[in-house]
């Protein structure tokens, strides 16, 4: 991400409190190399504005009315892709971050003056910034809906076809899983075949697929000396 050559920083803000835009640009403004060229109301504000005005950053309220901050960036993106944008709320919304990254936003953060200077400062200097509680409260949603899903996967697969699912996730054939599970190879072979009635599908590139989209196994690439991913699934032991 490239930092702003320009020594005078343009930048707008939209936010539908008038008070809040007045403080926030009087804070930003008091450095000479900041310069505020429009404020604007609401998300369709914002964005005809844009159209008109050239700026470098656009700090954007993701809640405003008429359009929100994410119809507005999204519109804002089509018509130009390097502005970069600085969006705020003061809810979080954790389901709204990949929407953000989609759309190439350059940091998101809480609604105060103090950590929009701080993520203002950030993104002029060529970094991101997504305040950490933020991103930390996005990952613990995230895994809370895998593992949702993963429950609701296995809720229709026996302990022993969870495993045998996961470990043709590690590529194994049916010989090897028979030797790996101490079964015979007929036994694995009517499992599959029960997995792939229970779950609709007919095969094993299917069952992989379903398996990793709902979280049973997941890729973690190691940082040994090894260089290369494991497989890990949270079932291996669970069901062992």
């Amino acid at each position: 991400m490239r930092n702003i050559k320009s020594k005078v920083i343009r930048f707008a803000i939209a936010d539908s409190d008038p008070v809040f835009r007045q403080v926030l640009v009087s804070y930003l403004c008091a450095s000479l190399e900041r310069k505020v060229i429009f404020c604007a109301s609401n998300g369709r504000e914002l964005f005809e504005k844009t159209k008109m005005l050239g700026t470098d950053i656009l700090i954007v309220n993701l809640f405003m009315p008429v359009l929100n901050g994410i119809e507005s960036v999204q519109l804002i993106r089509k018509l130009n892709k390097n502005v970069k944008i600085l969006a705020v709320s003061s809810v979080f919304q954790p389901e709204l971050l990949p929407l953000l990254q989609r759309y190439g936003v350059s940091g998101y953060c809480s609604k105060s003056v103090r950590d929009i200077l701080h993520a203002f400062t950030q993104i002029t200097n060529g970094s991101f910034f997504f305040e950490e509680h933020y991103f930390d409260q996005w990952k613990a949603s995230e895994l809370i809906l895998e593992v949702n899903k993963a429950e609701m996967f296995i809720e229709k697969l026996s302990p022993a076809e969870v495993k045998i699912v996961v470990l043709c996730c590690q590529g194994m054939s049916n010989r090897e899983i028979a030797g790996k599970l101490h079964f015979s190879i007929r036994t694995v072979d009517t499992y599959l075949s029960k997995i792939f009635t229970k779950l609709d599908i007919k095969s094993r590139h299917e069952l992989v697929k379903l398996a990793y989209d709902n979280g049973i196994c997941r890729l973690i690439c190691s940082h040994s000396e090894k260089g290369y991913c494991e497989l890990d699934s949270p079932f291996l032991l669970e069901h062992a």
